[in-house]
């Protein structure tokens, strides 16, 4: 049975997600990808073929982090509750809050972005640098294919929505918003979920954490 406090595991993926160059990943997504891991590694080891697999697929612990990302993607694309981005970011600063042990007060929000897309963003204080844009909401699929495929010159068919983001920035959501700097790895949109990217939150403005597309 798996013991996240006995086994390697975890410490395995967490060393995968602190080299990810473009996301950074909850609490809850770290621990799936470990378990997953973990039984994984006990059915190769029993079946005698650990070695052998590993060699021609690679390393498991970044391919079951992989897996782990598309599978909380796919969860947040089909959502069945209704979603409220300016209450779940509320969560989130209050989360943060707490792990700072200080009252953080937004410079702005959380408020919904004027965009064709569906997109909450808070904006928090840091000391000497700019402020911090969380940003929860669905990307504009039509606009980022409109984007890569012609520079911005192409049509723009109707709004399509991605699955429900996280972003870290400093750049407010303008008309399109395809999802901004950092993302967030996470499960579906809940209160539960906006605690653990509060505590990401938190991490990036004590300098503890720093995502890696940068937010200066």
């Amino acid at each position: 049975m798996y013991d996240e406090t006995l086994s390697p595991a975890r410490d395995e993926i967490l060393e995968v997600a602190r080299a990810d160059r473009t996301s950074l990943y909850t609490h809850s997504v770290i621990g799936a990808a470990a378990h997953v891991l973990y039984d994984m590694e006990e059915v190769l080891f029993e079946h005698g073929v650990y070695d052998p697999y590993t060699r021609w697929s690679g390393p498991l612990p970044a391919r079951i982090l992989r897996a782990c990302a598309e599978r909380f993607t796919r969860e947040c694309l089909y959502v069945d509750e209704d979603v409220e981005p300016v209450k779940l970011l509320d969560t989130v600063v209050w989360q943060a809050s707490v792990h700072l042990d200080a009252e953080l007060t937004p410079v702005e929000g959380p408020v919904m972005a004027v965009c064709r897309a569906e997109v909450g963003y808070v904006s928090l204080p840091r000391a000497g640098a700019a402020p911090l844009l969380v940003t929860l909401g669905r990307p504009d699929e039509a606009a980022a294919q409109m984007i890569m495929s012609s520079g911005g010159g192409g049509f723009l068919g109707p709004y399509r929505p991605g699955p429900w983001t996280w972003n870290l920035t400093t750049r407010t959501p303008g008309t399109y918003f395809i999802g901004d700097g950092t993302r967030v790895v996470a499960p579906a949109p809940s209160h539960e979920t906006a605690a653990e990217v509060g505590a990401i939150v938190a991490g990036v403005l004590a300098g503890d954490i720093v995502p890696p597309c940068g937010v200066d």
